[in-house]
C-alpha cells in the first residue's frame, strides 16, 4: 500500500487537495488577468517569484544511495519520490560506474505518452533508513533519479503527500487465513 491512511481519509484528502488547487489556480488566473490588463514588468516578475516558490502538493524528494551489487560502494542522489514510475530510475553512467549491470530490457511508457524499451539492473538501494535489493532504470544521462512504487513497497514505506514525506506502512496478506496458534 502506498497511502498510510485508510480510503476514507484519503478520499477527503483528495477533494481538499482538488479544491486548494482549483481555488489556487482560479486566484492565479485572476491575478494573471489583470497583470496583462496592465502590464507592469515588476508585478509581472513578482507573480513568477510567486509561482517559482510555490512548493508543489504532493511532490518532494529525499536522499537516495545508490550501492553496488556488492553493497560495497555507495552513491547519493537526491531523488523524487514518484509513485507513477514503476521502478527506480537513475542515470545510466552512474549505474554503470557502480557496475551494476543490465539484466533485462523492459518497455516502458513515460507521462507524455511515448514508449521506449530500456535496460533495467538490480542492486542494493538505501533511503529513509531502510535498505532493500531492488530494480534499477538505466535512464538517460542528465534525467532526475526516481524513487518508484516498487521499491516503496519493498521497503514496506507509504507517501504522506500532505506531509511530503515517506511513513512505514504495514505488509498485508488478505488472501491469506490467519495460521492457527499452537
Amino acid at each position: 500500500p502506498l497511502l498510510a491512511f485508510g480510503w476514507g481519509d484519503f478520499l477527503s484528502r483528495v477533494v481538499a487537495v482538488k479544491s486548494a488547487l482549483m481555488i489556487g489556480a482560479l486566484g492565479l488566473v485572476g491575478k494573471f488577468s489583470r497583470f496583462c490588463q496592465n502590464p507592469d514588468s515588476d508585478k509581472i516578475r513578482m507573480l513568477k517569484q510567486a509561482l517559482l516558490r510555490r512548493p508543489r502538493m504532493g511532490t518532494f524528494n529525499v536522499e537516495m544511495r545508490i550501492g553496488d551489487p556488492d553493497g560495497e560502494r555507495w552513491t547519493s542522489f537526491d531523488a523524487l519520490v514518484d509513485t507513477g514510475a514503476s521502478i527506480i530510475s537513475a542515470p545510466a553512467s552512474a549505474l554503470r560506474d557502480l557496475g551494476v549491470a543490465p539484466i533485462m530490457r523492459q518497455e516502458f511508457q513515460f507521462a507524455q505518452g511515448e514508449v521506449r524499451e530500456m535496460e533495467i539492473g538490480r542492486t542494493w538501494v538505501r533511503f529513509a533508513g531502510r535498505e532493500v535489493l531492488t530494480l534499477v532504470l538505466f535512464n538517460e544521462d542528465g534525467s532526475p533519479p526516481l524513487l518508484g512504487a516498487l521499491a516503496l513497497e519493498e521497503a514496506f514505506l507509504g507517501v504522506d503527500p500532505v506531509g511530503r514525506r515517506l511513513v512505514p506502512v504495514r505488509g498485508l496478506l488478505m488472501g491469506a487465513q490467519t495460521p492457527a496458534l499452537a
